[in-house]
This record gives structure tokens, C-alpha cells and sequence, in this order.
């Protein structure tokens, strides 16, 4: 018997397998033929010889036991996608000429399996898997998950109207198993596939197999995911487009020799970066000459072993430079959207710890110029579906382009949140060729999100990663703003093998204020146990911005680069330096910038108790003296949030000299007649309380703070006198008049 086997399957072009069907039982199973001739377009070089690839070789075998299932009457004029194959053997290797025999049974008991549209394979894991699944379902799309033996018994397998078990608990062996996946896919009937986040998300080739097996991958073209995949060539695609990008080499840098160059001609400091890197790797900042050649060494290394290409190429290093990133989706007739921006400066090497949008320092006039620039790189690459640019803006707000990401991203929850979209189902219609279900003024900015994520890793063992069972779990449902994003619950196991992400906890509130304290709240209330996490980190590093976020209806913060002197050498203060810094976020002791409260602007700074008990070394003095420096030239108020135990007794005299510094820089400022108010926290001892802390204009204190300058023993040992209890706290010095309130 021959069949034209285009009726039956109208909806695989190009694809076609099967040249023949040379026998049909209907419902029960087909054989068919295909002759591999030698230029058809889909082999792949293996070796010195092109070969079909094994996914094509089990969508021969689906088209088989499509024609025998749709030859069964009650599905004459439906659409097909897999008939059920019950077994399948053939050799690995099939070359031109070769003569495919293909014999499909069919399993009577699952007949109907693939019959009609809408079935979507999930190639993801966790919490982004659980989202998307959820989607598809209020799409009234059968969702199909896949995952490794080490997640078996995960929340999206659950959730998942069918499951396939593609490999073992190593991601190589399954999330990253090309073949493992498109064949589920195949097999499953799925007409697309879902890439979520991280594994292949971004890969070129991937994407080009599902399309080989007429499998829609929902994400744009590998053409362009191949373009903008790769940072040099991205670079040099926006600039066609007419998108400023960061000053930097013309392509990739060859040697340590062309490094060097590239970096006199356009100053130091310089940011070394791998072509194909990604998540915070194969990146290195550069300070000088006697600095690049290892960081050359170093980064070339990194790049090879994460990604299998160690071309570089070298931008220049921006100074107080914010990461803003801007999200766009488009669909196949050219409609074009972009969403509000989202702010991640925040960072701890490299990676996102806290995302926000909008960005506080971007008003609507900015937001539209960065969305046009947003939109003409879009038509310029020819991109669908949805992606991020981001960006660096520096002190005069201006955008310099840093790479595309050309999938969704782990924050796109904050953006849903602000502009009330589902990205996730714009996703799936822009896919399935349909239009946007939103215009660009529909994505107006609706109040503030943020985002902070919770890992399993131990902060005080340099966020090491802590797998485990959860015995304990209480997540913060219920409350109004508080939106959690997460693929695990009680008694579910944190893998080692892959990201330790927990949970996602969005907060969306009308103003950033309202956000910041409920975010502290919700971050409180949140309780786990079994594994160590990041949540007082979270916690800590919020209550550091919050006395800011509070206060500011905006902040730009400024001299951060500023960190202790490479001349404080002593290994313990190095090692409690470092430490520091990975648990703040921050360079030094302090905070400062310009702010802006009920429409003035105010220079303000706040110190952190948690970096070395924010006492004053020579970086925090520099800061607070430029602080006072710069507002005294542009007539602006000070205000200052002290928290410190005092001089950094590790950098002796140096530290010392800071409170001299710092008080003439105060009293410049006053002589000026400007406004400064110092707010005293809990502590502020020794040399900040003998210097700037007591020179403000207003003294405000927090409630029950420590504040003197010598200790209550070393006070009682010199007077012979047990002070009274209250003795150095804020209540008794407001009653003594010290303080204004």
C-alpha cells in the first residue's frame, strides 16, 4: 500500500520522513521505507561523514505510527503528533544511501496519545518548570515534564500531565541531553517545547533540533540566539542598530600584547570578558598593566573550561555605573513591546542578589528613550519572543549596551508584577503565531517590585552550597503584594547537582518604601530547616539599604569603588575584609550618594555595623569627606546614618587621621550655611562619636542606641564610679538635652 503521507501529517513541513508506507494495519501499526539520499539538508557531520541525527531517525518512526493511527476512521482530518511506539531498534549511525526499514506497533491502550493540538514538553527543572507548567494548564495545554533520577519525586514531575525520565541526577546526563529531550518531545507528541531558564535556554543548536523534528521552540530563531550568544558579535549587531555599547576592543583580543593596547587607549580600569560568557563567569576588572597578564591567563582559562571558547574581548570599567536591564517581547508581525525597566545593581560577583523595578533614577522621558533603543535593536536583529537587554547607565544617564540574554530571565517575576502582563503566555501565543495580547500602553509602570531569591548556601562559609532534606518549611502566602515563586516543599530534597534555588519572594506595593519594610517582614517570616540558606543574609543586606529606602523616594549611590588600601597587607584583616564585603554587598563601611526626599534632593550616607562594626578606616573617611565635598559645591543638605565602634584600630594612625578629615570636611560644609543632620545609631562609639557624628546641625538618635565614646568599663575604672544603668543611651542623653529628639 502507498499513502501520500503528506494528508496525514499537513502539519510537519519541511520535515518529512517517511518516503513510503509499504504496509498499514489501522490502530494497530505500519512499516514504512525511507531512502537517505546525499543531499538532504538535515545530516550532521559526524567526524568525517554526515549521518542523520538519532532524533530524526525516532521522528521517522512517529510519522509511521501517525499514518497508522489516523487511519483509523474516528480520526480522519485530525492532526497527529505520535502514534505510540512501543519499541524501537536501529543502528546509531545512518549515512547517504543508507535504506531506512521502519516498523511500528502501536500500543492499543494508548492510542490516542498526541491526537490534536496543544501539548508543550517543559525542558526545565524547579520552581521556573512548576510556572510554567502552571501556564500552559490555564491555557488548556497539556504540559509533558522531563527530569533526571534525582527528580523524580519533584513538585513540576507532579504537576505534569505526563513525565519522561531522560537521564541521570548529572545535568550532561539529562537537563543538557539534547537527543534525551527532543526524543521525549517526539515521543510524547509535543508540537514545542519550553526552554524556561539556564541548561539550553540559549542554545543555538538545540533550538535548531527542535525545529529539525518539528518540535516549536518557543524562544527566537537559533540564527539569533547564535548572533547575540556571542558578546563580540552581539557588540557589533547593536551597533549597526545605532546602540551606544561600551568603549572597548573591535572585536576579540588575541594576546596579551593587543590586551594591553586596547587598554591604554581607552583607560583604566578595564573589564576582561569571555565572547561566550555568562552567569558571572570568564569576567575579570583589570586595575592596571602589572594586572592583565594574569587576568589574561586567568579569564582565557575560565572561559575554555565553562563554555568551550576562550576568545575575549575588553570594555571599559565604569564607576558607579548602575546594571539596568530592559525586557522586550515581540511576535511574528512585528509588533514590538518593552516592559519597564528592572535595576540589578545590586550584585555579589558578578550575580544578581536583589532586582527591583522600576529604577528609581529612570523617569518616564528616560524609560521611553531606553524602549526605543530597546525596540530598533529588535527590528534590527529580527527578533521574536521575548529577551533582555542590558545595559550599564552611568552618572549622566546614559545607556551603553552589555549583552542580550535571549531567553527569559529567573527576574522576569518583578516585570509581570510592574507592568501586569503574563510573560509567560505572551510566550506561548507569540509561538503559536498569534499576536501580542498587549499593546505597549498597556505596560505602563504600576507601582514597585523586588525580588530576592532564596538559596540553600551558607553565607559564613563564602555561600557554600547546602544540599539537603528540608524538615521544616513555612513559606509567606496570603498577604497582600507577596507573590512566591518556588519547586519545593516540606520534606523535598535541596540536590547537590544542580542551583540551589529554593524559592523566589516578589513584593509588589505602590511605592518602594511600602516594598523595602514589607519585604523585611515577609523575609522574617520566612522559616526553613534541614539546610543552612541565605535568608539573614537577605535580611541583613535590606535592613543595610533600608535605613536609605526609608528615607529616599529615590537614591543614586556614588564612590563605591572606594575600598582599604592593597597597603594593609596583615593576613587576618585581608581575609576579615573580604568576608565583609561578600556579606554586605558594599566596598566599605558606608553608604553615601544623592537621594531625593518629598522632592529635595539630599546628600546622604548610612554606615553598616556589619562590616567590621563600620568602623572608620581610611576608604569609609574618603567617602564621608567626599560626601561633604561634593554637597558643599552643590549647595545640597547632608544627613548621616552613624552605626560604628569607631577607628579601624587595623590601620593604625592612617584610620586616625580620618576623623580630622572628615570634621574639616564638615565644617567646610557648615561654613557654607548648609543643613547637616547626623542620626545616631546603635552603635556609635569612639572616634565617630568624637568627630563628624556630634557636628551635625541636628542630632537625631534611634531609640535605646549606645552612643559615647569610651566603654562603660574603661569610664568606670577611670571615675571610680558605677555610672547609672541608662548611662550612654539615647533616652537618658534626650532627657540631658544632648540630643534633639
Amino acid at each position: 500500500m502507498t499513502l501520500n503521507v503528506n494528508d496525514y501529517i499537513p502539519q510537519r513541513p519541511p520535515i518529512q520522513m517517511i518516503d513510503k508506507i509499504e504496509d498499514i494495519t489501522p490502530g494497530e501499526g505500519a512499516t514504512a521505507t525511507k531512502m537517505l539520499a546525499g543531499n538532504e539538508w538535515y545530516f550532521a557531520n559526524q567526524g568525517n561523514h554526515p549521518t542523520l541525527p538519532r532524533p530524526l531517525v525516532l521522528e521517522s518512526m512517529a510519522q509511521t505510527g501517525v499514518v497508522a493511527l489516523l487511519s483509523m476512521p474516528e480520526y480522519h482530518g485530525k492532526n497527529a503528533f505520535f502514534g505510540g511506539i512501543k519499541q524501537a531498534e536501529f543502528k546509531d549511525d545512518f549515512r547517504p544511501g543508507d535504506v531506512l526499514h521502519l516498523k511500528v506497533d502501536l500500543l492499543k491502550v494508548k492510542h490516542n496519545i498526541g491526537i490534536g493540538k496543544g501539548v508543550v514538553l517543559v525542558a526545565n527543572r524547579g520552581e521556573i518548570a512548576v510556572q510554567i507548567i502552571r501556564a500552559l494548564h490555564d491555557m488548556n495545554i497539556k504540559a509533558v515534564a522531563v527530569y533526571s533520577t534525582a527528580d523524580a519525586d519533584s513538585l513540576f514531575v507532579k504537576l505534569a500531565d505526563e513525565s519522561v525520565c531522560i537521564g541521570g541526577p548529572f545535568p550532561d546526563e539529562s537537563y543538557l541531553n539534547m537527543a534525551a529531550i527532543v526524543d521525549a518531545a517526539v515521543l510524547t507528541g509535543c508540537d514545542a517545547l519550553h526552554p524556561g531558564y539556564g541548561f539550553l535556554s540559549e542554545n543555538a543548536d538545540f533550538a535548531e533540533l527542535c525545529n529539525q523534528c518539528g518540535v516549536k521552540f518557543i524562544g527566537p530563531s537559533a540564527k539569533v540566539i547564535n548572533l547575540m550568544g556571542n558578546k563580540g558579535h552581539a557588540k557589533e549587531a547593536m551597533k549597526k542598530s545605532g546602540v551606544p555599547t561600551i568603549p572597548g576592543s573591535d572585536g576579540f583580543i588575541d594576546s596579551v600584547e593587543q590586551a594591553k593596547k586596547v587598554a591604554h587607549q581607552i583607560g583604566y580600569p578595564v573589564m576582561l570578558k569571555a565572547a561566550a560568557g555568562g552567569g558571572g563567569k570568564g569576567i575579570r576588572k583589570v586595575a592596571d598593566d602589572d594586572e592583565l597578564l594574569k587576568a589574561f591567563q586567568d579569564t582565557k582559562r575560565e572561559a575554555k573550561l565553562s563554555f568551550g571558547d576562550d576568545r575575549l574581548y575588553m570594555e571599559k570599567d565604569l564607576n558607579d555605573a548602575k546594571h539596568i536591564e530592559m525586557q522586550v517581547i515581540a511576535d511574528e508581525h512585528g509588533d514590538i513591546v518593552y516592559f519597564p525597566e528592572r535595576d540589578c545593581s545590586l550584585q555579589r560577583n558578578h550575580q544578581k542578589v536583589i532586582e527591583e523595578s522600576p529604577c528609581s533614577e529612570i523617569n518616564p522621558d528616560k524609560r521611553k528613550e531606553l524602549g526605543q533603543i530597546v525596540v530598533n535593536a529588535t527590528k534590527g536583529i529580527q527578533y521574536t519572543n521575548t529577551g533582555t537587554y542590558e545595559f550599564l547607565m552611568d552618572q549622566d544617564h546614559n545607556f551603553y549596551f552589555m549583552e542580550m540574554n535571549t531567553r527569559l530571565q529567573v527576574e522576569y517575576t518583578i516585570t509581570e508584577e510592574v507592568a501586569d502582563v503574563e510573560i509567560i503566555k505572551a510566550q506561548i501565543l507569540v509561538a503559536e503565531g498569534e499576536r501580542l495580547p498587549f499593546t505597549q500602553s498597556d505596560c505602563e509602570v504600576k507601582g514597585y517590585a523586588l525580588e530576592c531569591r532564596i538559596d540553600a548556601e551558607d553565607p559564613s562559609n563564602n555561600f557554600a552550597p547546602s544540599p539537603g532534606k528540608i524538615t521544616s518549611l513555612h513559606q509567606t502566602y496570603g498577604t497582600k503584594g507577596v507573590r512566591v515563586d518556588s519547586g519545593i516543599g516540606q520534606n523535598d530534597v535541596i540536590s547537590p547537582y544542580y542551583d540551589s534555588m529554593i524559592a523566589k519572594i516578589i513584593v509588589h506595593l505602590p511605592t518602594k518604601k511600602q516594598a523595602v519594610h514589607k519585604m523585611r517582614r515577609v523575609l522574617n517570616e520566612f522559616h526553613i530547616e534541614g539546610v543552612k540558606t541565605n535568608r539573614d543574609f537577605l535580611i541583613a543586606l535590606i535592613g543595610a539599604k533600608e535605613r536609605i529606602a526609608m528615607m529616599c523616594d529615590d537614591f543614586t549611590p556614588i564612590n563605591t569603588e572606594l575600598k582599604a588600601s592593597k597597603k594593609f597587607k596583615d593576613a587576618q584583616y585581608v581575609a576579615k575584609l573580604k568576608k565583609a564585603r561578600e556579606v554586605t554587598g558594599i566596598n566599605e563601611s558606608v553608604l553615601s550618594g544623592i537621594g531625593t526626599i518629598d522632592g529635595t534632593k539630599v546628600a546622604i550616607a548610612a554606615m553598616d555595623w556589619r562590616f567590621v562594626m563600620a568602623s572608620l578606616g581610611t576608604a569609609t573617611g574618603e567617602i564621608l569627606a567626599r560626601l561633604f565635598e561634593m554637597a558643599t559645591k552643590k549647595n545640597l543638605p547632608v544627613i548621616v546614618f552613624t552605626a560604628s565602634g569607631g577607628a579601624r584600630m587595623q590601620e593604625g594612625i592612617h584610620s586616625l587621621m580620618q576623623m580630622a578629615k572628615v570634621s574639616e570636611a564638615v565644617a567646610e560644609h557648615s561654613k557654607a550655611g548648609l543643613l547637616y543632620i547626623s542620626v545616631l545609631g546603635d552603635p556609635t562609639t569612639g572616634g565617630v562619636t568624637a568627630s563628624f557624628a556630634m557636628q551635625g546641625d541636628i542630632l537625631l538618635s534611634e531609640p535605646h542606641a549606645l552612643i559615647g565614646f569610651a566603654g562603660r568599663r574603661v569610664i568606670e575604672k577611670t571615675i571610680q564610679q558605677r555610672p547609672p544603668k541608662d548611662f550612654q543611651r539615647s533616652e537618658t542623653l534626650l532627657k540631658n538635652g544632648f540630643l534633639m529628639t
